[in-house]
């Protein structure tokens, strides 16, 4: 499988790459089974996440889909 994170935050991508990467490399030296071992940041945008849930294989479209929906809804 390949778990999707949704989570909204008020990083700027530098550092959020910078924290999860953190996160990725601390789960290798533990040799965490269930720790993330790569990340794509996706903007909160309609078209994001639909260019998303269409090139890559995930467990959870649908609650991208919806997610994109309800932003769409709020931009009107």
């Amino acid at each position: 499988y390949n778990p999707v994170v949704i989570q909204r935050v008020n990083l700027n991508a530098g550092e959020i790459r910078k924290n999860v990467k953190a996160h990725i490399e601390q789960g290798k030296r533990k040799k965490d089974k269930l720790a993330p071992t790569d990340f794509k940041l996706i903007s909160r945008t309609p078209e994001a996440i639909s260019e998303f849930t269409r090139t890559h294989q995930t467990f959870m479209p649908e609650v991208l889909r919806l997610y994109a929906l309800e932003l769409t809804k709020h931009k009107k």
